[in-house]
């Protein structure tokens, strides 16, 4: 076997094979190891042979990413080996394509925009994995412009000082992955945190898979941020087999769980309500409903991430969707938006839309409207029926302005609103310590008190079109972009205790 040294093989399809050599050249100006079949396979040796023995040489993979790559076989057999043998993965998103699923949680450099601009953003995230270990405060100075701290939002977002979720457990709800304890260690140590109280639960037999990189991307970032937006809490975390099933019965298992009784369930993962996926047929969605049913009226606030696919979801057939979970009556669903701060505050928040990803939004063509949304205005659906609105509320999302966390052993950025999902998740475990109760089934209240006496932060402007697709508009009030707003904990708590 070879050696494994600090290089990162560059993997692409043929057509693209300029682009390749481009950046490969530009990479070892700026001093990063690469290894490039152009460059590196010598006149005589067997490009099979001495490929296979780069890629295993190389500590990390660089996938370029187009309409060529992604259906390339070499470079999804590339990608697959580099998953698993643990590899550390990072996409170079060159055209507009279908992002392959099992990539589409990781935190990507864009060249769409300008070569340049791609390529400075790659530097950084190469840079920021030499750096291996900063000093706490050091952590928000080397995201500087690219990333906020978990910590920078609850203050811009005013979560209230005067609790930390002490007392609540949250519940995390993880399709694959794991964690490692050894990322959480650094994480914590470096922000300062007490590391959280965590403990593992098997549902169906599947276990904490942490070898699995995309997937604990996923696991570790929903800890890291729960933990991090509310210190004090207990973390429990609920493996599962990756179907639709193995969902539904993670939500019993929660539910029904008498020694941690979480008080709130965080729900990263998702899926189209209307698609030909892996997780869902109108049976499994109308079981998942019960169950969520269920969680509401234990007292148990369930969050779910909205989507990061714009209006269609990245359907392929190109017409507006949204997702389940976020589309039950009985979720509080999270969109998301881009945050510009300065100074210790806000600037600027519009919805989350950076070209060819953005925030889920829309109507929900298998729930009907329920009737705590009945003043919202809600538009009508794509077939012109009157359907369910998501997302409720929102938060940052954007990876051009994202989360700076630690995973698979090296600093990242990472975005989407499966990180704005456990950062409400966190609010709402504050603010159930704080109010001395829980919140439960938010829904009616956030509709019928709280959204329209304007408690959240509204988002006005922006939209959530994804290529030719028309999406939905921000504005006043209510909308199918970032819902009732972005949170504002303090007045959140002030309303509750109230009445108001």
């Amino acid at each position: 076997m070879s050696k494994e040294t600090g290089r990162r093989f560059i993997s692409y399809a043929r057509t693209d094979s300029g682009f390749a050599l481009r950046l490969a050249g530009d990479l070892r100006k700026s001093g990063a190891a690469v290894w490039l079949d152009q460059l590196d396979i010598k006149a005589g040796q067997r490009w099979d042979q001495t490929a296979e023995e780069g890629l295993r040489g190389c500590s990390g993979i660089l996938v370029i990413l187009s309409p060529a790559s992604v259906i390339s076989n070499n470079v999804l057999d590339e990608v697959s080996f580099a998953l698993e043998e643990g590899k550390i993965v990072i996409p170079v998103l060159y055209q507009d394509c279908s992002v392959p699923f099992r990539l589409r949680r990781i935190q990507y450099a864009d060249f769409r925009t300008t070569y340049d601009e791609g390529l400075q953003q790659l530097l950084k995230t190469l840079n920021l994995e030499k750096v291996g270990k900063p000093a706490g405060p050091s952590v928000a100075q080397g995201f500087k412009g690219l990333a906020f701290t978990v910590a920078d939002l609850t203050r811009l977002y005013n979560f209230p000082p005067e609790s930390d979720g002490k007392g609540q457990c949250i519940g995390l709800i993880e399709l694959g992955g794991g964690y490692k304890d050894s990322d959480l260690d650094t994480y914590f140590g470096h922000m300062r945190l007490p590391k959280p109280n965590i403990v593992g639960i098997s549902v169906d037999s599947a276990e904490d898979r942490p070898g699995d990189q995309v997937q604990s991307v996923q696991v570790t970032a929903d800890i890291e941020v729960v933990g991090s937006a509310a210190p004090g809490v207990r973390i429990a975390v609920y493996f599962t087999q990756g179907t639709g099933h193995g969902f539904v019965r993670a939500i019993q298992a929660a539910t029904q769980d008498g020694v941690n009784r979480p008080s709130v369930l965080s729900l990263s993962w998702g899926e189209t309500e209307d698609g030909e996926g892996r997780l869902w047929n109108l049976r499994i969605i109308e079981e998942m409903n019960v169950a969520l049913q269920a969680a509401a009226e234990k007292g148990i606030t369930v969050v779910a991430a909205a989507g990061d696919g714009g209006v269609t979801d990245h359907d392929p057939n190109g017409k507006p969707h949204v997702i389940f979970p976020a589309s039950s009556p009985w979720v509080l669903a999270v969109g998301g938006t881009r945050l510009r701060a300065k100074e210790g505050a806000i600037q600027s928040e519009v919805v989350w839309n950076d070209g060819g990803y953005g925030t889920g939004g829309g109507v929900s063509v298998v729930f009907p409207k329920p009737p705590w949304q009945a003043n919202a205005n809600v538009p009508s659906g794509p077939e012109g029926r009157a359907g369910r609105g998501v997302p409720d509320v929102a938060a940052s999302a954007s990876p051009k302005s994202g989360y700076a966390l630690f995973t698979n052993g090296m600093w990242q950025v990472l975005g989407g609103t499966s990180m704005a999902a456990p950062l409400w998740a966190g609010l709402i475990a504050r603010l159930n310590q704080a109010l001395g109760r829980r919140i439960g089934h938010f829904n009616p209240v956030l509709y019928g008190e709280l959204g329209p006496a304007g408690v959240l932060r509204n988002i006005t402007q922006g939209d959530n079109s994804i290529g030719k697709v028309k999406g939905y508009s921000a504005g006043p009030g209510w909308n199918a972009c970032t819902g009732w707003g972005s949170p504002d904990g303090g007045k959140l708590l002030h309303a509750m205790r109230s009445g108001k």
